[in-house]
């Protein structure tokens, strides 16, 4: 809108307020029965546009550490009509689309920096599969629905590996977090009791990546038990 008025629309994450103002251009608001009839259907249409604009975006908060359970919450909004947009640090946006249906996969980065970059350029020239996201060792991708059965491991063998490497992943990531955390401790306890904050949450943090290296071991056990059955 011009000098004369403004709207204003707040996202409070579970509902939506808007407001709205106007004044004429002489400083008396609506002085005219016209005009101020034009002003408040300016400001309502406005209004709906907004929250209609506001409405087919979504922000969600969720910290996921198990890779199953992340891409299984994003097929469910998927299903709902919610497509992931971008995510960072567990705050996750979603786009609304009653047309464009995806199914989501989320995959383990080679380590090796070329084969990374062989990996990402052969999902690209694949004219069916998006790379929606990508964030240190993982990728986000997903497929129109209606072109057929989205997998990326089919057999066995090729989901042991991964569940392999997500196991790796994560007893390195808690070997950090307990070396940096008896680091840290050490001066908290001479110096400054204050400190102790970082060492305690690096503890926590280093417990949760244990657990999920134990989690990717037990998935990884199942499948080799699994497949010993058959024999």
């Amino acid at each position: 809108m011009d000098n004369t008025g403004e709207i204003r629309i707040f996202d409070s994450g579970s509902y939506l307020v808007c407001t709205g103002t106007s004044v004429s251009a002489a400083g008396n608001p609506f002085s005219e029965k016209a005009e101020r009839v034009g002003k408040i259907n300016g400001i309502k249409n406005l209004q709906r546009k907004g929250v209609r604009a506001m409405k087919e975006k979504l922000i969600q908060c969720k910290l996921y550490f198990d890779k199953d359970k992340e891409e299984q919450w994003l097929n469910e909004m998927a299903d709902k009509g919610w497509n992931m947009k971008k995510s960072c640090l567990g705050i996750y946006i979603f786009e609304h689309s009653d047309k464009r249906q995806y199914t989501y996969r989320i995959d383990i980065l080679p380590e090796d920096e070329q084969e990374k970059e062989e990996y990402l350029t052969f999902l690209k020239e694949e004219g069916d599969i998006e790379i929606v996201q990508q964030r240190l060792f993982w990728v986000v991708l997903r497929k129109l629905s209606d072109k057929g059965v989205f997998e990326l491991y089919s057999d066995a063998e090729s989901k042991k590996q991964q569940y392999r490497k997500m196991e790796q992943i994560f007893y390195v990531l808690s070997g950090v977090c307990f070396f940096f955390m008896f680091f840290t401790a050490i001066p908290a306890v001479k110096k400054d009791h204050a400190l102790i904050i970082l060492p305690m949450f690096l503890a926590v943090l280093g417990v949760i990546m244990l657990k999920q290296a134990r989690k990717n071991s037990q998935k990884r056990k199942k499948l080799e038990q699994c497949a010993a059955d058959l024999f």
